[in-house]
């Protein structure tokens, strides 16, 4: 297995632990996230693990700014503020949630 399907096998054999199902919070990080302006093939791949593994959280990066999108509640937050601002601060969509800057 190779990409998205390897890190999907991975988290839905890691999410089905009973250390994972009695979890108080199940988050989960990774670099790119799979909902921002340049959502890709991830969000098809994760989305429906995320939410049949009950996790409340998904962190990513890779964005050089803040955005946060709640989807059938899951709470996705990214939060790459440690570079610069790939887009000027005017490049800001309302999702219903919070979103400022932009990718690369």
């Amino acid at each position: 297995m190779k990409g998205a399907a390897a890190t999907k096998t991975w988290l839905e054999n890691l999410l089905a632990t009973e250390r994972a199902r009695n979890a108080k919070f199940r988050l989960v990080f990774h670099h790119v996230p799979i909902y921002t302006e340049t959502s890709g093939s991830m969000a098809t791949a994760l989305e429906q693990t995320f939410i049949d593994g009950k996790v409340d959280v998904v962190f990513g990066g890779h964005m050089h700014g803040y955005e946060r999108i709640n989807r059938n509640g899951v709470v996705y937050l990214i939060n790459g503020c440690a570079g610069y601002l790939d887009h000027p601060l005017s490049v800001v969509h309302n999702w219903g949630d919070d979103t400022a800057a932009g990718g690369h």
